[in-house]
């Protein structure tokens, strides 16, 4: 099938052969600033799906594919030349059902990160950009192509703002290139408000020529709201396990007098408070072998597994210590279970919050990682403050006596009240499919991690004893 007529290839190879500029390719020129360096801040997941769209629009461009209304198939599955548009057509043509273009748009979206910097670095080997520390910048100064086989093709912002401001019959090329634009919200940050108010009519009359144009707007709008819903729904279940599982560090280290006085009797109550903090330290010892074991898991059955069995791991040993016998009544058996379920809490505590740091920042869209990261220790100093002030709400409705004697347990009490409700929670969070599919992701990297990354690994130890002994003193 014979490539649709007004679209042009960039320019032959030194061999002869003929090499196109690819749509995906003069998409992102469109976003990048005239002196280079910088691209449009586009909202990531219209940019995701302009990039899947504009695989769709060239392969049906290059009379690859076809569509109609309900569905996307392949027309001709010969080899483009383009390694991005081959994989693409190959997903399609492997495809039994035909899905609709919306279905295929947010498909590929996933891959669309990969497909933008195997584009950017194409850009560069063809002589168009060039990378300078961490930037690409347009190789002739400015917005132009090179010069092959004495003819030069008009770089492609300057076309489609000539054709917005004219009443030329674009060609197919500038058509997908308009409608990608305007589903991602190009033209916004490229005019000024009163550039965009005259061209607005003239963009719409040119975007409504491209199908496929019209179904990436609708298609990253719900793609928008469904990632900020479940985006929500992860914040939620990360800040609440690290809520939970640091509210017993908080109620604990707020009655550790108390906890001492019943566990390790002495005539110095000194030396009880001292064993007291010495179990809590226990805790903490644990934490690192947390972090590595439900790590394993969460490598092997997925995030959802690991924070969901880290909760159970922390409500159990929680009620057990509202439930504990004290050394008046069962002797030294007493200050061993305490040491061993605060061994528990601290391989929950471990697990919890790296694990739910790291559920976080996976499931949070690329440029807002640092922001949802940020929960998991948010949740944990939330944890400790409400650990204080639950602490501090029973002695100031009971007696210090009672206190001491049985209103500790209380706290620990309504610990297991603020578990089963984030159990509920996480409950709700999806599997991790990919995860669970993939041979590949469930190998653990421990080993290697230990093996290559140490002095990364070192530094961040480094930085957590400095923070860790300046908070607990």
């Amino acid at each position: 099938m014979s490539e649709v007529e007004g679209y042009r290839p960039f320019g032959r190879t030194s061999g002869g052969a003929m090499t196109t500029i690819s749509l995906i390719e003069e998409f992102l020129l469109l976003t990048l600033e005239d002196s280079g360096g910088e691209f449009d801040s586009i909202p990531e997941i219209f940019l995701s799906c302009g990039i899947a769209g504009a695989a769709l629009m060239d392969l049906a461009l290059r009379g690859r594919i076809d569509s109609d209304l309900e569905a996307v198939w392949a027309a001709d599955i010969m080899p483009t030349g383009d390694k991005i548009l081959d994989r693409v057509l190959a997903e399609v043509a492997a495809e039994p059902r035909r899905l609709d273009a919306k279905s295929w748009i947010a498909c590929l979206s996933r891959g669309a990160q990969a497909m933008r910097e195997e584009a950017l670095s194409r850009l560069c080997t063809r002589g168009i950009l060039r990378l300078s520390e961490h930037s690409f910048l347009w190789v002739l100064k400015e917005r132009r192509y090179p010069v092959i086989d004495g003819q030069e093709r008009p770089e492609a912002k300057r076309r489609i703002l000539a054709l917005l401001f004219n009443d030329d019959i674009p060609t197919p090329t500038d058509v997908a290139l308009t409608a990608l634009a305007d589903a991602s919200f190009v033209f916004e940050r490229i005019l000024a408000p009163r550039e965009l108010v005259k061209v607005k009519r003239r963009i719409r009359q040119i975007a409504r020529m491209d199908l496929i144009g019209g179904e990436i707007a609708r298609t990253a709008q719900r793609m928008n709201v469904e990632m900020k819903a479940a985006e929500r729904r992860t914040v939620i279940a990360g800040l609440a396990g690290n809520v939970m599982e640091w509210y017993d560090f908080g109620v604990y280290g707020f009655f550790a007098a108390a906890i001492g006085s019943q566990f390790f009797p002495s005539q110095d109550p000194s030396v009880s408070l001292l064993a007291s903090f010495g179990v809590f330290a226990v805790g903490f010892v644990a934490r690192p072998l947390g972090g590595l074991f439900f790590g394993h898991v969460g490598d092997h059955l997925g995030r959802r597994a690991a924070v969901l069995t880290s909760v159970v791991l922390m409500i159990i040993p929680t009620l057990l210590m509202a439930l504990l016998p004290t050394y008046g009544q069962i002797g030294i058996a007493a200050p061993v279970l305490l040491v061993l379920l605060r061994l528990a809490q601290g391989l929950a505590v471990g697990g919890e919050y790296t694990t739910s740091m790291v559920l976080l920042v996976e499931e949070a869209q690329q440029s807002r990682r640092g922001l949802v990261g940020s929960f998991a220790p948010f949740g944990a100093l939330g944890g400790l403050l409400l650990g204080s002030a639950v602490g501090a709400t029973i002695m100031a409705i009971i007696s210090e006596n009672d206190a001491a004697a049985w209103g500790w347990r209380l706290a620990f009490f309504n610990g297991l009240l603020i578990g089963l409700v984030v159990l509920f929670v996480r409950r709700r969070l999806p599997p991790d499919a990919a995860i669970v599919a993939s041979e590949e992701a469930r190998k653990s990297p421990i080993l290697e991690a230990f093996r290559t990354q140490w002095p990364t690994i070192l530094k961040v130890v480094g930085f957590n004893l400095a923070n860790g002994i300046g908070f607990y003193l």
